[in-house]
């Protein structure tokens, strides 16, 4: 990262050592969910929506971010630039300091008497009933990739009760023994991948109702 003190922006600069790019589709690989023909490798893959995100938030900041091959070595390079400052920026797009830094009072909170105390407790035992009753669905994600298998069950937790395994194999015996609601899968697992979990489901006659949704970061 390096600030350039004569355009006043900060300029971030992102690079590979890969085959390049093709100079006629530099600016569709920004789209969502562009398929990219690679005549070197014979390929074919997406470019999902991490580009398109990326531009997106540059241009929130009045940014922007350039694609290009390197000249230095083969490979391509991205470049983002975003403007120092706040000069560029519209009133709505000001954050009001002066409401952030200003001190609240500060709140004596009184204390309960037992009768209050005895009511809030029976509230709370009502709430815990209540948020049970709506968690009664149940999800068995499959996923031995331990970031993703945590980050799928911190954001279903809230609503479902969430059981998890890390292979297609271990997730099979958990549904004969405790069929749940929704199987969330990866495709690319050891010892039995997503896609054999799903046949040996469905060829199953006691669990072949549970629905599957299949996960992958394979464009085809």
């Amino acid at each position: 990262t390096r600030r350039d003190p004569l355009k006043e922006y900060f300029e971030i600069t992102v690079t590979d050592s890969g085959i390049g790019l093709d100079r006629e589709k530099i600016e569709r690989i920004f789209e969502r969910f562009y398929h990219i023909d690679n005549d070197v490798t014979k390929s074919n893959f997406g470019t999902g929506i991490g580009l398109h995100l990326s531009r997106s938030l540059v241009e929130l900041h009045h940014g922007i971010i350039l694609a290009e091959n390197r000249e230095d070595a083969p490979g391509s390079r991205f470049v983002i630039r975003i403007p120092l400052g706040s000069a560029h920026l519209r009133t709505d797009e000001l954050e009001d300091v002066e409401a952030i830094i200003t001190p609240h009072a500060m709140l004596v909170k009184p204390e309960k008497t037992d009768l209050e105390g005895a009511f809030e407790e029976e509230e709370d035992e009502e709430s815990k009933k209540a948020a049970k009753a709506k968690n009664r669905m149940r999800i068995l994600i499959v996923e031995d990739e331990e970031e993703i298998l945590s980050y799928l069950k911190e954001e279903l937790e809230g609503d479902y009760r969430i059981m998890t395994r890390k292979n297609g194999r271990e997730a099979y015996d958990a549904i004969l023994a405790d069929t749940p609601d929704l199987v969330i899968s990866d495709i690319m697992m050891p010892e039995m991948d997503g896609l054999s979990l799903c046949r040996k489901i469905k060829q199953n006659t006691n669990v072949n109702h549970v629905p599957v949704i299949l996960l992958t970061a394979k464009s085809k």
